[in-house]
């Protein structure tokens, strides 16, 4: 069986009406109007009245959103490479950002304690009263800092003391989390800033 639409019913229905009673006419002669198929005509008002179309749909076509979805992908393909990109500056930032904080804790370190911690002490010497040599004469009470971060990448800071290259060295080993590399995967140091 075909299945109808709206339209096809109520077309059904007005023919059953009209074969019952054919004296019902599509016009009202007293009130001044027609009613046709797509509406009524009102005589004394000369307006036209439209029924709302019950076959209209609400929605998107499938090409509408086809267009979108291609839109949406070209873009896509422009953009985020770019923004990629800037992930990878933000990380380098954040542990240059990291390395001075820490420069700059481990100067006051020294101010208090005449001495930097040492290699075996680390950066953690920063949070937490180190009790290995050189034991600290003036080690403030609440650390240097409140935690000790780790780098962008989830490694912790690398510390050598007395450093190759300056007094002391703060570094991250990168992206790769491992010794030298290029690029992004560069390891990042107190000596980058001077």
């Amino acid at each position: 069986m075909k299945r109808q639409g709206e339209r096809g019913k109520v077309k059904d229905e007005r023919r059953k009406i009209k074969k019952e009673n054919p004296t019902i006419l599509p016009w009202n002669l007293e009130l001044g109007t027609w009613n046709l198929e797509l509406g009524t005509w009102n005589l004394e008002l000369g307006t036209w009245n439209l029924k709302p179309n019950p076959m209209k749909q609400k929605g998107f076509t499938l090409i509408e959103i086809m267009v979108v979805i291609v839109i949406i992908g070209l873009l896509a393909t422009l953009v985020l490479p770019r923004v990629m990109g800037r992930q990878e500056q933000a990380f380098i930032a954040k542990a240059q950002s990291d390395i001075q904080a820490l420069a700059s804790a481990l100067k006051f370190y020294k101010l208090d304690n005449f001495t930097y911690p040492s290699t075996d002490q680390g950066l953690a010497a920063l949070v937490t009263r180190p009790t290995g040599d050189p034991v600290p004469k003036h080690w403030k009470k609440d650390g240097y800092i409140e935690r000790l971060p780790q780098d962008p990448w989830g490694n912790p800071y690398q510390y050598l003391y007395p450093g190759e290259r300056m007094e002391f060295e703060i570094w991250s080993y990168g992206t790769d989390g491992v010794e030298g590399g290029e690029e992004g995967a560069a390891d990042i140091g107190n000596w980058d800033a001077n």
